[in-house]
């Protein structure tokens, strides 16, 4: 597994709140990620299916948010997450948050339906078929989202983030 930091210290807790309040998660499409994310890899959103936003609240005021990107892999012929990972100590974002590249959980590629690649020749994209990775309903509770690849996901980023919101808490209290 890979990670990669990239800055975050302007991306706006109140318009991800807006997007997906803490102990949520929606679904949305690629293309409205860069509200949220505006330097976000437009080469990979474009060939991507759909992204998985979810948020959490913690102790201290800490909150951790994932935007798993689904991308379609024309190379290897499967759906791939790459999650983004960022965390919110009150309403201040971390200075950096995390690329997710090369996961290992399972679940994390998915070989879809042989009919699917029809779809994607057909149109150039991969962005009209259903994922099975992505939950029927576009939002809804964290409880309610059983599906273990995007759990797994979070629990990576989580993992990741809570190292840095630990070291920002220590300076920040100082010697």
């Amino acid at each position: 597994m890979n990670f990669n930091w990239f800055d975050t210290s302007q991306i706006d807790r109140e318009k991800w709140d807006e997007m997906c309040p803490p102990g949520r998660y929606v679904v949305i499409e690629p293309k409205e990620l860069r509200n949220l994310i505006p330097t976000f890899p437009t080469v990979l959103l474009d060939n991507s299916d759909s992204v998985l936003i979810l948020a959490s609240g913690g102790p201290a005021g800490v909150a951790y948010c994932m935007a798993n990107i689904n991308r379609v892999d024309n190379k290897s012929r499967e759906i791939d997450q790459h999650p983004f990972g960022l965390a919110f100590i009150g309403d201040e974002p971390l200075p950096s948050g995390c690329f997710v590249q090369h996961g290992n959980w399972p679940g994390r590629s998915i070989s879809p339906p042989a009919d699917f690649w029809n779809h994607v020749q057909a149109s150039g994209l991969g962005t009209c078929y259903p994922v099975t990775e992505i939950p029927i309903m576009t939002s809804g509770s964290i409880d309610d989202l059983k599906i273990s690849s995007q759990q797994d996901a979070f629990k990576v980023v989580v993992t990741e983030m809570s190292k840095s919101v630990e070291d920002a808490q220590r300076s920040s209290m100082g010697p």
